[in-house]
């Protein structure tokens, strides 16, 4: 995750202070948002940074200046080392996420033996969260199987759908939830880790729950008996015996979209 303030400053002598920081922006609108951050002591504005602590490496700096200013945490994943899970895991803050938890080699959860590694355990005993993250390429039902037996069930279970993943395998955020009712994660579970948990994990507990005052958002779904085919990004294919379907689609507390028989 690259070099510590005091490498660079042994490399650098002739700067004393290192900072690290980020830009910010929002596109889709008319023009790009960038977020700004006021200093009060210089009465301007500018993008998030701060200095680099002793140990820490001017990248994490940037990250974690970042997700100080706006108050949300951290959401990171690893692919291909460097740097390396454990690296990454020991750098993140209680409340910061960890997604594609489920993800098969490189960069699993579990070692060569089937254990969970030690880092993992050590990082949710801290308070990291884990997200499923299913996409093209980050949800093995080897690893997904193991983990559950294990009583490791994800925080948070998201389908990643994008333009690589959106006809398969992930295709959306019930078949992911399909996937893991018949994995054998509890119901409960599935739906708190799609819905409330994910909305507390930003800030945003108004959201995934029906208490009163509520935005007024829900999904009636009904869960269907047969044999249905599900696939990994591994290509492993098993066949479930339920799946669930969404009924209605409720938003602001007014049915949104029916499903069609």
């Amino acid at each position: 995750m690259g070099r510590t303030s005091d490498r660079l400053r042994s490399e650098n002598p002739g700067i004393s202070v290192w900072a690290g920081g980020g830009v910010v922006v929002r596109e889709g609108g008319d023009v790009p948002e960038f977020l700004l951050v006021y200093r009060p002591h210089r009465k301007d504005w500018t993008f998030p940074k701060g200095k680099v602590g002793p140990d820490e490496m001017l990248r994490s700096c940037a990250l974690r200046e970042v997700a100080e200013e706006t108050g949300l945490p951290l959401m990171t994943h690893v692919d291909f080392p460097p740097p390396d899970r454990d690296e990454v895991l020991n750098f993140m803050r209680p409340g910061d996420i960890w997604t594609h938890c489920f993800r098969p080699f490189p960069n699993a959860a579990l070692d060569g033996k089937g254990s969970i590694r030690d880092a993992v355990i050590r990082a949710r005993e801290r308070g990291i969260l884990f997200d499923l993250g299913h996409g093209a390429g980050s949800l093995s039902f080897n690893v997904s199987r193991s983990m559950l037996e294990k009583e490791f069930l994800p925080d948070t279970i998201s389908s990643d759908v994008h333009q690589v993943s959106i006809d398969g395998p992930a295709f959306d955020i019930l078949v992911t939830m399909s996937k893991f009712l018949c994995l054998g994660m509890p119901l409960v579970e599935i739906i708190r880790a799609s819905t409330s948990t994910p909305a507390k994990s930003i800030g945003r507990p108004e959201l995934g729950n029906l208490k009163v005052g509520s935005p007024g958002d829900a999904v009636v779904i009904s869960i269907e008996d047969g044999q249905f085919e599900y696939r990994d990004v591994t290509d492993e294919v098993f066949l479930g015996k339920q799946r669930m379907v969404a009924e209605k689609v409720v938003v602001g507390g007014e049915i949104w979209k029916e499903r069609e028989h």
